[in-house]
């Protein structure tokens, strides 16, 4: 809703800034008013210089309503004199940015207030006694010092405007701010490089409701569709696109057969959209660009040529190129989280608890026996060996103290015998018990991998599923038809295609891994379009040169980001 506001308001951005002045005029004539008429007291309070008779006052508002309405009028030709510098070499998308300037309508609208204000103020003096002493002089002399503070400023601005490359930073800044607010849109979001494959039932058409260029996407409501209907919904059309009435400009893909809501679903998708008359930048930075593009193009026209001028332009728009540049994928997607992470949660909790009870078990019957390990390492015993070669080294040992003891102490070597075996029994039995619980613990891990496994594969198949995906970065698309005419004007200029060789290697320095290979293309491209236009060696070599060089950064920055 504010994007929309915030469109309906840029148009009458001219209306509020003369409307606003004019009004405050008014207003203000008739408080002065109500004070020399006695209707609200406080004019005897004031300081006596700051008070006029009648006829004098009569004689200053009368000659400033005169002079007001002449500058008002200069104002206003100087205005026209700028739109018409502007139409004829610069580019008639640029008008707006002067027009919209503050400075500009608030001169013209202060002029006019202060005639209206002269004009009111006699107007409602003719009833007033000679007697009487007013106020509306002295407020007319203050605000024609601010009328007067207000034209130096226009004055000022208005030459910062007729020249070229302050134009040219300006519009470049506005079109960095416009890229800045775009990329803070959907950088939070998960992008791809291709469409994935979807497999649904339906696939249904979502026409426009009228001729119009679309100028803003309310994505929220596409998501609310997206996760009423159980579908996906592709957004075929971006920002700034001219679409005639019963174009398609979306596909929902879908298990449900929604047809007989298809109607409601087509209003709902047309309400999200902002159909405007005019293209705007406020929230499309392709038409930002696009100005700064003309005003290069109408410097290489035969009737201005001016190559200096497009290079001076081809520097700021490398720049913004390179934002794009620099952003992954293709695809924007638009998930609604709120169900699929209440069931994460859920499936998370339950999985916790179940882990928890089966250690717990664990634990618990470990801790009920002795461990058999620990006993094993104090008596010397590995317990690695296997068990026949503890029963042979138990029988060696057991013969060694027979044959070695005396005939008299043989009750006391049975009774160390019978000890020994039920050692070597208590040690055989623990070495048994630990390779269950081993047994055990690889069987908790294998269920655990077995289950993460699970939970990513439905994780996969359901990740692209209630969801909105918008082609946000057609960088391939943007970069073609960001210079084709450029290009196409350029090719025969040496300076001109070593400009352009110079803006693709200021681009491939901020590239993304995913658009590395669109450069790449485009050089060739532009490396075919103007090589054979030159039959000079020395041209030749700086076209080489150039195409040399950014092969070389593309390639570097492959290496760069691949490691």
């Amino acid at each position: 809703m504010i994007e929309k506001w915030n469109l309906s308001m840029e148009e009458r951005k001219i209306w509020i800034a003369l409307g606003g002045s004019v009004l405050f005029s008014f207003l203000l004539a008739i408080l002065v008013i109500l004070f020399d008429t006695r209707i609200l007291a406080g004019v005897e309070y004031l300081p006596k210089w700051t008070l006029t008779s009648v006829d004098l006052a009569r004689q200053i508002l009368g000659l400033l309503a005169g002079s007001l309405f002449s500058v008002a009028t200069f104002t206003f030709a100087t205005m026209l004199s700028i739109i018409t510098l502007y139409t004829s070499n610069f580019s008639p998308r640029a008008i707006e940015n002067f027009l919209l300037n503050p400075t500009s309508m608030q001169t013209l609208g202060i002029f006019l207030g202060g005639f209206i204000y002269c004009l009111a103020s006699l107007f409602f003096m003719r009833s007033s006694e000679d007697e009487y002493v007013v106020i509306s002089a002295t407020i007319a002399l203050i605000y024609a010092l601010g009328a007067v503070f207000t034209f130096t400023r226009f004055v000022y601005t208005s030459s910062q405007y007729v020249q070229l490359e302050k134009l040219i930073h300006s519009l470049y800044e506005e079109a960095q701010e416009v890229y800045d607010n775009y990329i803070k849109r959907f950088e939070d979001f998960p992008s791809i490089k291709h469409l994935p494959d979807m497999s649904f039932m339906y696939t249904f058409d979502i026409v426009a409701a009228k001729s119009a260029y679309v100028e803003h996407i309310d994505f929220d409501t596409l998501k609310k569709i997206a996760d009423e209907k159980e579908a996906n919904i592709i957004v075929t059309i971006r920002v700034g696109y001219f679409v005639t009435q019963d174009e398609p400009i979306m596909e929902i893909k879908t298990n449900k057969n929604i047809e007989d809501e298809l109607d409601d679903i087509t209003k709902r998708v047309n309400q999200s959209l902002s159909f405007e008359t005019e293209k705007s930048a406020m929230y499309d930075p392709d038409y930002a660009r696009i100005k700064l593009t003309e005003v290069a193009l109408r410097a290489v026209s035969p009737g201005i040529n001016d190559p200096n001028t497009a290079i001076h332009v081809l520097h700021y728009k490398s720049l913004l190129e390179k934002r794009l540049a620099g952003m992954p994928g293709k695809y924007v997607i638009f998930i609604n989280e709120d169900e699929k992470t209440a069931e994460n949660t859920k499936d998370t909790i339950e999985k916790e608890s179940k882990n928890n009870e089966n250690k717990k078990k664990y634990h618990s019957s470990k801790g009920d026996k002795e461990d058999p390990k620990k006993e094993a390492d104090e008596k010397g015993i590995d317990p690695q060996t296997d068990e026949s070669s503890e029963e042979q080294e138990e029988n060696k040992e057991i013969k060694t103290e027979i044959i070695s003891s005396d005939e008299n102490d043989k009750e006391k070597q049975d009774e160390e015998k019978d000890k020994a075996n039920e050692k070597r029994k208590r040690v055989i039995s623990g070495l048994k018990e630990d390779e269950n619980n081993k047994t055990y613990e690889a069987s908790l891990e294998d269920n655990k991998d077995t289950e993460n496994k699970s939970k990513s594969k439905t994780t996969n198949e359901n990740k692209y599923t209630r969801s909105v995906f918008y082609r946000y970065n057609d960088f391939a698309e943007d970069l073609h038809s960001g210079y084709w005419q450029l290009v196409f004007y350029m090719q025969k200029d040496i300076s001109g295609v070593h400009a352009l060789f110079d803006a693709l290697k200021t681009i491939s320095y901020a590239s993304h891994l995913d658009n590395l290979g669109f450069i790449k293309e485009y050089n060739e491209y532009l490396y075919n379009m103007t090589s054979k236009n030159f039959q000079e060696t020395f041209d030749q070599n700086i076209i080489e040169r150039d195409y040399e060089a950014v092969k070389t950064i593309i390639e570097k920055k492959k290496a760069q980001l691949s490691e």
